[in-house]
C-alpha cells in the first residue's frame, strides 16, 4: 500500500533536485566556485550544503547511517563558512555523487516509514523545521529552493543565462 505523506514529499523533494540540477548542468568547476561579490556562498558550497542537510537529518531523526563523511562536517555543515579557494574542497565529482546518494538515502528512511510514523513529532529543537517528520519533507523541498536561489545569483554574477524559464 503506498503512503500518500511520503508519496507528495518524495515529488516535491525531486521537483526541487531537478531545478538544482538544471542551475549547474553544464557549468565548469571555476564556475561552480565562482563567487560573484567575494561573499556570497558559491554553488559547490551550496550543493554541498544541501546534501549535508540530508545526511543529517537521516541521521538526526531517522537514526540511520548514510555513508557522509564526517570530516565534510566543517565545510558544509551548519554554521560552516564557505570558502574561495576550491582546494579548500573535494572535487565537484565527489559533492555531486554525496548530494545524489544523501537525496537516495534520505528517500530510504522516509519510504520506510508508515503513515503514523511520520506524523510523529520531529524532537522539540528541531521542530523549527515543521512540527512532524512528515512535514521535514516540505522544509527540505523549501531549504533546496532557498540555495538554489543563491546558486541563481552565482549564475547571474557571472553573466550567465537563466537556467530554468
Amino acid at each position: 500500500m503506498s503512503n500518500p505523506a511520503f508519496a507528495t514529499g518524495k515529488e516535491t523533494l525531486s521537483l526541487a533536485r531537478g531545478l538544482t540540477t538544471k542551475l549547474i548542468e553544464g557549468l565548469t568547476d571555476a564556475q561552480l566556485v565562482h563567487r560573484p561579490d567575494g561573499t556570497c556562498n558559491h554553488m559547490l558550497w551550496n550543493l554541498g550544503h544541501i546534501a549535508w542537510t540530508d545526511a543529517y537529518f537521516t541521521k538526526a531523526v531517522g537514526g540511520r547511517s548514510t555513508g557522509w563523511p564526517e570530516t565534510w562536517d566543517a565545510l558544509f555543515g551548519m554554521g560552516s563558512t564557505c570558502q574561495s579557494s576550491a582546494k579548500e574542497y573535494p572535487s565537484v565529482a565527489e559533492v555531486k555523487s554525496q548530494l545524489s546518494r544523501q537525496r537516495e538515502e534520505l528517500f530510504k528512511w522516509f519510504g520506510s516509514l508508515s503513515a503514523a510514523e511520520l506524523a510523529k513529532p520531529l524532537p522539540q529543537e528541531l521542530q523549527v523545521f515543521g512540527s512532524t517528520v512528515g512535514q521535514l519533507m516540505q522544509s527540505l523541498a523549501w531549504h533546496e529552493g532557498m540555495h538554489a536561489g543563491q546558486m541563481t545569483a552565482c549564475r547571474r554574477g557571472q553573466g550567465l543565462g537563466a537556467a530554468i524559464g
